[in-house]
C-alpha cells in the first residue's frame, strides 16, 4: 500500500530490528515499466521490509503515468511510504543542525549549490532556534528550482531527487539503529557517486566545508545500490534462458558499468567499462565478476 502517514513510518523505524529498506530514484521507474513488461517485477523487492520515496522523487515519478501505476503496483505487495523533506527533520529527532550538516555533505559534488547550501547555513548558524522549514523552501523553491520553465511545464529542481536521496539514505544510517541495510535503486551515476562520497567525507573529515562533522565517529548501517544492469543480472540468476531474452529486448545500448574482478593471485580489481549487450551477458555469467553499479 502507498503510504503518507508519517508516524506510522517513524514507529516502524524506531521499533524495528534488521530492517531492510529500499529506496527507489524517479529514474529507475521507466526501466521498472519496461521489466514489467517483459516479467513480473514484484519479487524483486522481496528482500524489503519497507519501501522509501522521498516526496521530491514522487513529484518526479508522478510526470508519467506508466511510473505511477508501476509503483502503485509495487505498493499492491509492498508498504511504500512517501516522505516529504520537511519531516526529515522529525527524524532526526529535531537536530536540525546536524540536518543542515547532512545536505551540506550530500551536496559536495553539485559545485555553485553546495556554496548556495553552506551560505543558508550560515543564516541559522548563530539562532537559537533554527528555521529548517525555511532551509527547505529556500532550497527547493529556490537554489534548485529551474529558472527557465516552458508554459504548461513542471517547474523541475536539479539534483533535487539526487539530493533527497542522499540525505534521507544519510538520516537512517545514523539515526537508526534498527536498520540492517539500506538499498537505493538508481541507475544515475549521479546519485550513486553523491552517496558514496557523502559517505566518506562523513566518515573521514574532521569538518564540512567549515562546520565541525559530528558524525565522524557515529557506527552506521550500509548503503548499497541496485542498478538497471544490476536487476538485469539478478533476473539472468533466477532464469537464464529467460533472463537473456529480457536483457536483448531491454538492454539496446552499450553502459558503463562498475564491477570487481578476482584476478589469478586472488587480488581484486575495480574497474568501470563501457560495454555492449553481447558483453554484458557474458560479463554476467562469470563468477570472478562482481557487479557494483
Amino acid at each position: 500500500m502507498k503510504k503518507n502517514d508519517f508516524e506510522e513510518l517513524k514507529d516502524r523505524l524506531k521499533s524495528g530490528s534488521s530492517l531492510k529498506i529500499g529506496v527507489i530514484d524517479n529514474n529507475l521507474m521507466d526501466f521498472l515499466v519496461r521489466i514489467n513488461n517483459e516479467t513480473d517485477i514484484l519479487h524483486l523487492f522481496d528482500d524489503y521490509d519497507i519501501i522509501l520515496i522521498p516526496k521530491w522523487v514522487e513529484v518526479e515519478i508522478n510526470d508519467g503515468q506508466t511510473r505511477i501505476d508501476c509503483l502503485d503496483y509495487i505498493a499492491t505487495k509492498k508498504d511504500v511510504y512517501i516522505i516529504d523533506e520537511k519531516n526529515y527533520s522529525d527524524l532526526a529527532n529535531y537536530k536540525d543542525f546536524e540536518l543542515m550538516l547532512l545536505f551540506q555533505a550530500s551536496s559536495s559534488c553539485m559545485g555553485k549549490i553546495m556554496g548556495e547550501i553552506r551560505r543558508l547555513i550560515a543564516t541559522e548558524e548563530d539562532k537559537e532556534e533554527l528555521d529548517y522549514e525555511n532551509f527547505i523552501d529556500e532550497l527547493y523553491d529556490n537554489i534548485l528550482k529551474e529558472k527557465n520553465v516552458e508554459p504548461g511545464k513542471r517547474a523541475k529542481r536539479k539534483n533535487a531527487g539526487e539530493l533527497s536521496i542522499c540525505v534521507l539514505c544519510c538520516l537512517l544510517m545514523y539515526y537508526y539503529e534498527g536498520i540492517e541495510s539500506i538499498t537505493v535503486f538508481t541507475f544515475d551515476q549521479d546519485c550513486y557517486k553523491y552517496i558514496k562520497n557523502t559517505k566518506e567525507s562523513l566518515y573521514q573529515k574532521d569538518n564540512i566545508a567549515g562546520i565541525i562533522n559530528k558524525f565522524k565517529h557515529k557506527e552506521s548501517c550500509s548503503v548499497t545500490f541496485k542498478s538497471n544492469d544490476w536487476i538485469l543480472k539478478q533476473l539472468y540468476a533466477l532464469d537464464e534462458p529467460k533472463g537473456i531474452q529480457i536483457i536483448n529486448r531491454v538492454r539496446t545500448n552499450s553502459r558503463y558499468i562498475k564491477y570487481t574482478l578476482k584476478k589469478s593471485d586472488g587480488s581484486i580489481e575495480e574497474n568501470t567499462k563501457l560495454i555492449d549487450t553481447t558483453e554484458f551477458i557474458e560479463f554476467i555469467k562469470s563468477k570472478d565478476i562482481h557487479l557494483i553499479f
